[in-house]
């Protein structure tokens, strides 16, 4: 409780004292001509709690609050003052008597700028006109070079087109030379042709620049084959003598139908067919066609009847004969009857009519298979054509 009494008695002693010296200065600002000074600085004047630590007499300053801003010094300017400085005051100009005004000119003077004004601008117009001349000049100068220089290059373009068509016209005499003509037909396509003269189609393709993978080939289309002519038509004769012999044995496949197609298309137009295509459609011609239902059957009896080694018109069969039962339509509107020999497509050799079905079916024939009932149910039904 004293050391709190002394501490409250001595802040009254030092605010009193700096009250009454406001002159002395801080001790920290201390000059060699300074007598006296505060022992205490400023911003102790200012404390707010002062309090003493518990183990010693060590001073400890809780919260010190800070000094207030300083005043700005505000100068006070005068209006007269401001007129002086800033303004220049002129005397009237309204009674100053007759005298006349800097700013007014004479009509000489007026007509003098005037004219001269006039003179300039002539001089101005002029020169543009020079200067527009020789802009005109110099375009049509440009315009005549560049007119020359494209038809230098046109001249010299057309002498590049001349020589390249001049060089493929070159290239393509020696293909023609080396390779030899080949006549599209009707069905061919750049692999069948290149299958039918055993090379590539890239070959095919590299002998005709102008195809390519995905052209179309009209009829009657020349394209080059890379052979010489004499094995060109040495094939063609060949495949067309093939051909023909199968046309004689009644070997009817789908390119001989589909030429027999053409060749009837071709008489009823009037168009005359060479030797080989008359020979060929003759051929084609004696030989009848038809699509049938085709079955196979055994002889066990639950497939016949109690003889299933007799056929109708009393026909004996065996085991391995090439045999076949044909529907009754067949017998009396193609005339199938009894020892009529047929092919069949898909199957070689010929198989002879022994035997009638049912009533009930109608263009079907039944191939017998004798006595071999996995290969009756391999064959199954299928749809096929027979020649006779």
């Amino acid at each position: 409780m004293k050391k709190s009494i002394l501490l409250v008695s001595s802040i009254v002693v030092l605010t009193s004292a700096s009250a009454s010296e406001k002159r002395l200065v801080e001790c920290r600002l201390v000059t060699p001509k300074t007598t006296e000074c505060k022992p205490y600085p400023s911003k102790f004047m200012f404390t707010e709690k002062l309090t003493y630590d518990g183990s010693s007499d060590k001073l400890i300053i809780s919260k010190t609050l800070p000094a207030g801003p300083k005043p700005k010094l505000i100068k006070v300017i005068k209006v007269e003052d401001m007129i002086e400085n800033h303004l220049e005051v002129l005397g009237s100009v309204r009674f100053s008597g007759s005298q006349p005004s800097p700013l007014r000119k004479s009509a000489a003077e007026i007509r003098l700028e005037k004219a001269e004004k006039e003179q300039e601008m002539a001089e101005a117009r002029l020169q543009i006109k020079k200067e527009l001349a020789a802009l005109k000049r110099e375009r049509e100068r440009l315009k005549l070079l560049l007119k020359q220089q494209e038809v230098a290059k046109l001249h010299a373009d057309k002498i590049k087109e001349t020589e390249a068509e001049k060089k493929k016209i070159a290239e393509e005499k020696k293909k023609a030379e080396k390779y030899a003509g080949y006549s599209v037909q009707s069905g061919d396509s750049l692999i069948l042709i290149a299958r039918r003269f055993k090379m590539s189609t890239k070959d095919v393709l590299a002998a005709n620049s102008a195809l390519t993978r995905k052209s179309t080939l009209k009829i009657g289309q020349k394209i080059t084959i890379p052979l010489s002519q004499k094995k060109l038509d040495a094939i063609l004769k060949k495949r067309k003598d093939q051909q023909l012999k199968e046309a004689k044995r009644g070997m009817f496949t789908k390119s001989l139908e589909k030429k027999y197609r053409q060749l009837k298309k071709k008489r009823r137009k009037g168009i005359t067919l060479n030797e080989y295509d008359t020979k060929l459609f003759r051929a084609l011609k004696s030989k009848h066609k038809l699509r049938v239902q085709a079955t196979a059957y055994t002889s066990h009896g639950a497939q016949t009847d109690s003889t299933p080694f007799l056929a109708a018109w009393n026909n004996r069969i065996r085991p391995g004969m090439k045999i076949i039962a044909v529907s009754r339509d067949l017998i009396t509107k193609y005339g199938l009857g009894n020892g009529k020999k047929v092919r069949i497509q898909g199957l070689p050799g010929y198989y002879t009519v022994r035997d009638k079905m049912n009533k009930r079916y109608t263009k079907r024939i039944d191939i017998y298979m004798g006595l071999n009932r996995r290969k009756a149910l391999r064959w199954g039904r299928k749809r096929t054509v027979i020649y006779w």
